[in-house]
């Protein structure tokens, strides 16, 4: 079963959606670390980095070509300037969440999704105003 780049996205937003405080950012991924402009609490992007073949012979027939492609979720968590390290902790508890959740089943949404977790980054402004998490995830999937 094929599943478009398009439909990778709106997946992973349907998952996020049922996550309480989440909201999708009108920005890609690369503004969130820029400037705190566009970044609100809970605010998140998602964007497929590279893609790359994963399997042997790759023909546009049968069931398509197979793919490995590189998703990146990143969100931002307001941080108190009174209270830095504690909504630090709440903030990887949060990482926690999203990580689990997008794992999760995609039954109800797109059965054919197969994800797989890399890599999370978290880095900081100079403002400390936020802490913004960087998640790597692999989609497996194929295109017809």
């Amino acid at each position: 079963m094929s599943l478009k780049f398009s439909e990778i996205q709106t997946s992973i937003k349907a998952q996020m959606d049922t996550l309480t405080g989440f909201k999708q950012s009108k920005f890609p991924v690369e503004f969130f670390n820029r400037t705190s402009k566009p970044v609100s609490h809970l605010g998140y992007s998602v964007s497929l980095g590279s893609s790359v073949g994963a399997g042997g012979r790759q023909r546009t027939t049968g069931a398509g070509v197979e793919l490995n492609t590189v998703l990146n979720l990143v969100f931002a968590y307001r941080l108190r300037p009174t209270d830095i390290m504690t909504d630090y902790r709440a903030a990887l508890d949060k990482e926690e969440l999203v990580i689990l959740k997008l794992l999760s089943s995609y039954s109800g949404i797109k059965p054919q999704f197969e994800i797989q977790f890399r890599q999370a980054d978290r880095t900081f402004p100079e403002s400390l105003e936020f802490s913004v998490h960087n998640l790597i995830f692999n989609v497996y999937h194929y295109i017809k």
